[in-house]
């Protein structure tokens, strides 16, 4: 039996009854609800949801857009929004941008094709045409990791400037004074310039010098690659700042293959408070970034925007905090070659 009309027809009912069982609602006649029952679990037969919502107006799905798979950080992010949604009876469907703007931009249209009640999409970079698509988009949509709000998109994000501050201030109330930033292409906004532009600003006034580094892959292999080539260029660095914890645990790599002690020789700080920074020797100080509660706020503004809640707010901001670790243990030694003590 695969219809509501097979159903009915076996039972010797309406399908309206039969409809009433399904939905579990009340006016049915409970030897007729339990001889409904039995033939429905003996033909192993369910409702065409999809085809209910599509009559309702709603699909219960959502789609949920992600730069890259096989980050630890959007495990982190879905994994509080699918606390949120589920608790509303919401399913999600994933989909990959694979670093890649204009796949981007064409899979925010896939979705709207799909009919999904709304939309959440992880940023890494942007351009004019992924914003065209937010802003024509049929359904709501909701930006985490950047801040578009400025182009009227409801976006939840940190204070990525502030993170960038927070590490300069503790590399300076270290003793470092030469430098080494760790980030990416400035497509990122977030990570490549806003987090840049705080750390230059913290490290403004102070009497130090700092290589910057901008093209670091999201991985530990490129910090260790990025790292070494500036140890190999004979600039030693006694405090990095690296915009990820990956980048980080590659650049403590390094300096450890040069020989040169990391909490001792050089202080180092990342971004994320990732796992591994416990696991590294020693362990890795941080910018704690809670993406858990990012993702399950964000599913919140989703949902309160899906079901028509008017709001003037649109932006809204996270702040990391900074968890010490021996890695930014104070700088004894600037040149390790020379035994010139700072």
């Amino acid at each position: 039996m695969k219809t509501i009309s097979d159903i009915a027809n076996a039972a010797g009912v309406s399908k309206s009854t039969v409809s009433r069982v399904l939905n579990n609602r009340p006016g049915v006649n409970p030897k007729a609800r339990e001889k409904i029952q039995a033939l429905i679990d003996q033909s192993h037969f369910t409702a065409n949801i999809a085809a209910k919502n599509l009559k309702a107006g709603h699909s219960d799905t959502v789609g949920v857009l992600v730069p890259l798979m096989t980050s630890k950080t959007v495990a982190s992010y879905i994994h509080g929004m699918s606390v949120e949604f589920e608790s509303n009876g919401i399913q999600l469907l994933l989909m990959n941008a694979n670093m890649d703007t204009r796949k981007a931009s064409v899979n925010v249209r896939t979705l709207n094709s799909k009919g999904v009640d709304g939309m959440i999409v992880l940023v890494a970079g942007y351009n004019q045409e992924l914003i065209r698509a937010f802003n024509e988009s049929e359904c709501p949509v909701v930006v985490v990791g950047q801040d578009l709000s400025m182009y009227q998109v409801p976006s939840v994000f940190f204070d990525d400037y502030r993170c960038g501050y927070m590490a300069g201030q503790q590399l300076l109330q270290v003793g470092a004074s030469k430098l080494l930033f760790l980030g990416i292409s400035a497509m990122d906004v977030a990570l490549g310039k806003q987090r840049r532009r705080g750390f230059e600003d913290a490290i403004s006034l102070a009497n130090v010098e700092c290589q910057f580094i901008a093209d670091c892959e999201l991985n530990a292999q490129s910090g260790l690659k990025q790292t070494q080539a500036v140890l190999e260029s004979g600039y030693q660095p006694d405090g990095i700042f690296a915009v990820t914890d990956r980048i980080a645990a590659g650049a403590s790599k390094a300096m450890s293959n040069a020989g040169l002690a990391v909490g001792e020789q050089v202080a180092i700080v990342g971004v994320g408070d990732d796992e591994l920074c416990e696991l590294l020797t020693p362990s890795l100080a941080s910018i704690h970034y809670n993406y858990h509660d990012v993702g399950r706020e964000a599913a919140r503004v989703l949902i309160a925007q899906i079901k028509g809640k008017k709001s003037e707010q649109i932006a809204f901001t996270h702040q990391g905090s900074f968890h010490w670790r021996p890695s930014c243990q104070l700088v004894t030694i600037n040149d390790s070659l020379t035994g010139k003590e700072s």
